[in-house]
């Protein structure tokens, strides 16, 4: 069998890859100007760091948040383009999946004809916009997305070559471990697998040349994208607040999984079944069709070729669950698996039922294709239901939870603009004992308090975050102060606020701060009250 070849790619099937993903991103992504404002709480932090950094601060060392300085970085250029707006954010989202269809498009040209395989780049959009996985807008599990199938595409594509791989590959292949070892390492499991499967064959082989091609044009690519960080937090004298933070709090603070490295990869492995087989069945019968294709069917790849592609998979999913489960967004690392999954299904669908039908999807092109269309959209609408939450719905939940008949705005917007306007220059602002949602984005401001939020980190794991917040508003370091409670007519009843450290915070803010304006709306499905405090 001879090396697979993929076509040159289409200028034009790439820009109607490009002008489908920008539709799709200005419907479903909060980011969008379709949407009053991005709710998300991890979103708003990377862009709040994001800014910081641009601004002269140092992650890690100036402001506290556990991900990856890639991300920051992202977000950051993010904030030049739009600076009080995730404007930037969606440009960035509409070229992440723009990618995602790009990559799928190259990998269903393997199997399927050109129409068919455009068609299936297109539909591979309901394996990423999917609800409860995708909610809001671009996670970094949706920024890595691409990457993951950038490396199932590469060992499908040089099936027959392997491992004699060009050393562009390899490099290229070395910087993404880079990059996502510096934006979440948890979701570094594909190429775990890939390098560590590649390696044991090539030593089996005695492929020594190989071997050391690997290891010098990846190992290039590794360092070209790991050590400018390094020598910038050597040089800024915080290399060793971003280990601590970085390294050992997430895995230390952060992590939900108990136990043994060992013991973590058995929970990781049992949420994996869950998801499959209690959560979404239907995604696991996926599962069990797609790597049975890749099984029997002899012509599809070489034998080792699917046992790679398999661990692949498997180590993907067990180390995204590594430190445990924070949200839906986290079973989002491994939808690029099943996305492989669906199309060698597919496959094997093919295979075995266009014999027996003698049923051509080219006998009707347009009228397949347009109906094809209809269906997909229709089921984008049924996966994603977020348009009911945007402008088109005036005072949705999402913006107010007390509609009247004028149009309101979410807290985010009236709070910003209070604090802009009030302000005597930039204004400095703490959100105190909650995951910001977006405040620093619309008042402007930067965060000027080390821990500037309250992450998901037990107290009495850090009782330092909470503790800086409250020595800060003692001292009026900061001119404003935001807190979340449930819905109440008395914000000093919020159920929020029930630590020792919490209440020993709203005595602090009852002696320094007054209020002066307050909200309630859903806030990623919780309802929320809002009350924005300026120093006396």
């Amino acid at each position: 069998m001879a090396k697979i070849k993929v076509k040159r790619p289409s200028l034009l099937i790439m820009l109607l890859l490009l002008g489908w993903s920008a539709l799709l991103i200005g419907i479903f992504s909060y980011s969008s100007p379709l949407y009053d404002f991005n709710y998300t709480g991890d979103n708003n932090n990377y862009l709040t760091v994001g800014k910081a950094l641009m601004h002269g601060m140092v992650t890690y060392r100036d402001v506290f948040e556990q991900k990856g300085p890639y991300v920051y970085l992202l977000y950051g250029l993010a904030s030049k383009i739009s600076f009080t707006t995730f404007g930037g954010a969606a440009l960035f989202e509409i070229i992440g999946l723009w990618l995602i269809t790009l990559v799928t498009w190259k990998l269903a040209s393997l199997w399927f004809r050109q129409q068919t395989a455009v068609l299936l780049a297109l539909a591979s959009v309901l394996l990423v916009l999917i609800e409860p996985y995708y909610s809001y807008g671009g996670t970094v599990e949706f920024w890595v997305y691409p990457a993951i199938l950038s490396a199932l595409l590469l060992v499908c594509q040089f099936d027959q070559g392997l491992p004699e791989l060009p050393k562009g590959q390899w490099f290229f292949q070395g910087f993404l471990v880079g990059v996502i070892f510096l934006a979440k390492y948890s979701l570094l499991g594909t190429w775990i697998a890939f390098f560590g499967g590649l390696t044991i064959w090539l030593i089996l082989q005695k492929n020594w040349r190989e071997f050391g091609r690997m290891i010098g044009w990846a190992g290039l690519g590794f360092s070209l994208s790991t050590i400018p960080w390094l020598l910038y937090f050597a040089w800024q004298r915080a290399l060793p607040a971003f280990i601590r933070v970085y390294f050992i709090d997430n895995l230390t603070l952060y992590s939900k999984n108990r136990g043994t490295p060992l013991q973590k990869l058995v929970h990781s492995g049992a949420a994996l079944v869950h998801f499959l087989t209690l959560e979404q069945p239907v995604f696991g019968l996926v599962v069990i069709l797609g790597i049975g294709v890749l099984i029997w069917q002899r012509n599809l790849v070489r034998r080792p070729t699917k046992w790679l592609l398999i661990v692949m998979m498997l180590s993907n999913a067990l180390f995204a669950l590594y430190g445990g489960q924070f949200g839906p967004y986290y079973d989002l690392a491994y939808f690029p698996d099943l996305l492989l999954c669906a199309l060698l299904a597919l496959v094997g669908l093919k295979t075995w039922l266009l014999p027996v039908t003698k049923w051509r999807w080219n006998q009707h092109p347009v009228r397949n294709d347009v109906f094809f269309l209809i269906v997909l959209g229709g089921s984008l609408i049924l996966l994603n239901q977020n348009p009911w939450s945007s402008r088109l719905v005036p005072n949705n939940p999402s913006v107010t939870l007390h509609p009247t008949a004028q149009r309101q705005e979410p807290a985010q917007l009236q709070f910003g603009k209070i604090m802009w306007q009030r302000s005597q220059g930039r204004p400095t602002l703490l959100t105190f004992d909650f995951l910001e949602n977006g405040f620093y984005l619309t008042s402007g401001a930067y965060p000027t308090v080390y821990f500037f939020e309250k992450n998901n980190i037990p107290e009495t794991k850090l009782p330092a975050m909470l503790a800086t917040g409250i020595n800060a508003m003692k001292r009026k370091q900061v001119e404003w102060v935001v807190i979340a409670t449930p819905p109440t007519k008395d914000w000093k009843r919020g159920k929020s606020l029930q630590t020792r450290q919490g209440q020993q915070g709203v005595r602090v803010i009852q002696r320094n701060y007054r209020l002066v304006a307050t909200h309630s709306q859903l806030s990623q499905g919780n309802p929320t009250q809002y009350w924005l405090f300026r120093r006396k």
